[in-house]
Protein backbone atom coordinates (compact mmCIF):
# COMPACT_ATOMS: atom_id res chain seq x y z
CA UNK A 1 0.00 0.00 0.00
CA UNK A 2 2.63 2.13 0.65
CA UNK A 3 4.35 1.87 -2.90
CA UNK A 4 1.23 2.29 -4.54
CA UNK A 5 0.59 5.79 -2.15
CA UNK A 6 4.39 6.45 -3.41
CA UNK A 7 3.29 6.27 -6.71
CA UNK A 8 0.21 7.96 -6.94
CA UNK A 9 2.37 11.01 -5.16
CA UNK A 10 4.84 10.89 -8.06
CA UNK A 11 2.18 10.89 -10.80
CA UNK A 12 0.58 13.67 -8.91
CA UNK A 13 3.40 15.73 -8.34
CA UNK A 14 4.82 15.14 -12.31
CA UNK A 15 1.71 16.04 -13.76
CA UNK A 16 1.86 18.90 -11.74
CA UNK A 17 4.75 20.26 -12.93
CA UNK A 18 4.58 19.44 -16.52
CA UNK A 19 5.07 22.23 -18.48
CA UNK A 20 1.91 23.44 -21.08
CA UNK A 21 3.15 23.21 -24.79
CA UNK A 22 2.46 26.79 -26.22
CA UNK A 23 -0.86 26.63 -28.35
CA UNK A 24 0.02 26.93 -32.19
CA UNK A 25 -1.56 29.98 -33.85
CA UNK A 26 -3.34 28.81 -37.24
CA UNK A 27 -3.25 31.55 -39.66
CA UNK A 28 -5.20 30.73 -42.89
CA UNK A 29 -3.51 31.34 -46.21
CA UNK A 30 -4.94 35.41 -46.98
CA UNK A 31 -3.48 36.06 -43.57
CA UNK A 32 -0.07 34.66 -44.61
CA UNK A 33 0.11 36.40 -48.21
CA UNK A 34 -1.44 39.53 -46.13
CA UNK A 35 1.30 39.81 -43.70
CA UNK A 36 3.92 39.02 -46.35
CA UNK A 37 3.09 41.57 -48.81
CA UNK A 38 2.83 44.15 -45.84
CA UNK A 39 6.43 43.08 -45.11
CA UNK A 40 7.52 43.68 -48.77
CA UNK A 41 5.98 46.94 -48.75
CA UNK A 42 7.61 47.89 -46.04
CA UNK A 43 11.05 46.97 -47.32
CA UNK A 44 10.33 48.15 -50.48
CA UNK A 45 9.45 51.34 -49.42
CA UNK A 46 12.56 52.09 -47.12
CA UNK A 47 14.68 50.91 -49.82
CA UNK A 48 13.01 53.54 -51.68
CA UNK A 49 13.76 56.22 -49.08
CA UNK A 50 17.28 55.28 -49.14
CA UNK A 51 17.85 55.18 -52.72
CA UNK A 52 16.40 58.92 -52.63
CA UNK A 53 18.72 60.09 -49.73
CA UNK A 54 21.42 58.44 -51.93
CA UNK A 55 20.69 61.01 -54.74
CA UNK A 56 20.05 63.36 -52.92
CA UNK A 57 23.10 63.37 -50.83
CA UNK A 58 25.42 63.18 -53.83
CA UNK A 59 23.05 65.99 -55.87
CA UNK A 60 22.49 63.35 -59.04
CA UNK A 61 19.79 64.26 -61.59
CA UNK A 62 18.50 61.04 -62.13
CA UNK A 63 15.17 59.90 -64.30
CA UNK A 64 12.94 57.25 -62.83
CA UNK A 65 12.10 54.59 -65.17
CA UNK A 66 9.04 51.97 -64.66
CA UNK A 67 11.04 49.54 -63.33
CA UNK A 68 12.22 51.53 -60.63
CA UNK A 69 15.97 52.10 -62.10
CA UNK A 70 17.15 55.38 -61.71
CA UNK A 71 19.58 56.93 -64.44
CA UNK A 72 21.66 60.25 -65.05
CA UNK A 73 23.31 59.96 -68.25
CA UNK A 74 26.53 62.64 -68.51
CA UNK A 75 29.33 62.96 -70.72
CA UNK A 76 26.75 62.74 -73.58
CA UNK A 77 28.10 61.18 -77.27
CA UNK A 78 27.19 63.20 -80.65
CA UNK A 79 25.53 60.87 -81.76
CA UNK A 80 24.70 57.28 -82.03
CA UNK A 81 22.36 54.49 -82.01
CA UNK A 82 21.53 52.73 -78.28
CA UNK A 83 21.86 48.69 -78.34
CA UNK A 84 19.08 46.53 -78.18
CA UNK A 85 18.67 43.10 -77.12
CA UNK A 86 21.24 40.57 -78.30
CA UNK A 87 23.60 43.36 -79.85
CA UNK A 88 27.10 42.64 -77.86
CA UNK A 89 28.20 45.60 -75.89
CA UNK A 90 31.84 46.57 -74.11
CA UNK A 91 31.17 48.69 -70.89
CA UNK A 92 33.81 49.85 -68.24
CA UNK A 93 32.13 50.41 -64.54
CA UNK A 94 32.51 50.51 -60.85
CA UNK A 95 29.84 48.75 -58.97
CA UNK A 96 29.25 50.42 -55.18
CA UNK A 97 26.89 49.46 -52.50
CA UNK A 98 24.98 52.90 -51.29
CA UNK A 99 27.36 52.86 -48.07
CA UNK A 100 30.05 53.84 -50.87
CA UNK A 101 31.96 50.02 -50.63
CA UNK A 102 33.01 49.67 -53.58
CA UNK A 103 32.77 46.18 -55.10
CA UNK A 104 33.97 45.59 -58.32
CA UNK A 105 35.60 47.92 -60.91
CA UNK A 106 37.03 46.98 -64.78
CA UNK A 107 38.96 49.55 -66.81
CA UNK A 108 39.94 50.45 -70.47
CA UNK A 109 42.66 47.43 -70.54
CA UNK A 110 40.01 45.18 -69.30
CA UNK A 111 36.11 45.70 -70.36
CA UNK A 112 33.11 43.83 -69.62
CA UNK A 113 31.46 42.59 -73.02
CA UNK A 114 28.30 40.76 -73.58
CA UNK A 115 25.27 40.66 -75.02
CA UNK A 116 22.08 42.47 -73.57
CA UNK A 117 19.22 40.62 -72.61
CA UNK A 118 20.88 36.94 -72.52
CA UNK A 119 20.84 37.34 -68.60
CA UNK A 120 24.71 37.95 -68.50
CA UNK A 121 24.32 40.91 -66.21
CA UNK A 122 21.78 42.30 -64.22
CA UNK A 123 18.94 43.61 -65.30
CA UNK A 124 19.13 46.89 -64.01
CA UNK A 125 22.68 47.31 -65.90
CA UNK A 126 21.22 46.05 -69.15
CA UNK A 127 18.04 47.93 -69.01
CA UNK A 128 20.60 51.26 -68.23
CA UNK A 129 22.66 50.66 -71.15
CA UNK A 130 19.73 50.04 -73.66
CA UNK A 131 19.26 53.82 -72.54
CA UNK A 132 22.84 54.70 -73.61
CA UNK A 133 24.56 55.26 -76.82
CA UNK A 134 28.64 54.60 -77.77
CA UNK A 135 30.76 57.05 -75.54
CA UNK A 136 28.55 58.04 -72.75
CA UNK A 137 28.94 57.42 -69.16
CA UNK A 138 25.53 57.15 -67.08
CA UNK A 139 25.06 56.99 -62.85
CA UNK A 140 22.80 54.17 -62.21
CA UNK A 141 21.08 53.49 -59.02
CA UNK A 142 19.28 50.38 -59.26
CA UNK A 143 17.53 48.82 -56.18
CA UNK A 144 17.87 45.03 -55.22
CA UNK A 145 15.23 43.85 -57.21
CA UNK A 146 16.93 44.40 -60.17
CA UNK A 147 20.31 43.60 -59.05
CA UNK A 148 20.57 40.58 -57.12
CA UNK A 149 18.04 40.19 -55.24
CA UNK A 150 17.45 38.87 -51.58
CA UNK A 151 20.00 36.28 -52.09
CA UNK A 152 23.25 38.65 -52.71
CA UNK A 153 26.11 37.71 -55.58
CA UNK A 154 27.76 35.15 -52.88
CA UNK A 155 30.54 37.15 -52.84
CA UNK A 156 30.44 41.15 -52.71
CA UNK A 157 27.02 42.25 -53.06
CA UNK A 158 24.94 41.20 -49.55
CA UNK A 159 21.99 40.08 -49.79
CA UNK A 160 18.75 42.81 -50.48
CA UNK A 161 21.73 45.49 -51.46
CA UNK A 162 20.39 48.27 -53.81
CA UNK A 163 23.66 49.25 -55.72
CA UNK A 164 25.34 52.53 -57.60
CA UNK A 165 27.20 51.97 -60.83
CA UNK A 166 29.29 54.25 -62.84
CA UNK A 167 29.18 53.29 -66.51
CA UNK A 168 30.57 54.00 -69.25
CA UNK A 169 29.12 52.00 -72.84
CA UNK A 170 32.68 51.80 -74.98
CA UNK A 171 30.69 49.62 -77.90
Amino acid sequence: MKISTFFLVLIVIFSCNSKKEPQQVRMTEQEVTERLTNANKHRVQKESEEIEEFIKQHKFSTERTGTGLRIQIYGRAKNGVSPVAHDEVQIVCKVFLLDGTLCYETDTTNPVAFKLGEGMQIRGLEEGIMTMIPGESARLIIPNHLAYGLSGDGDKIPPGAALFIDVKLLK
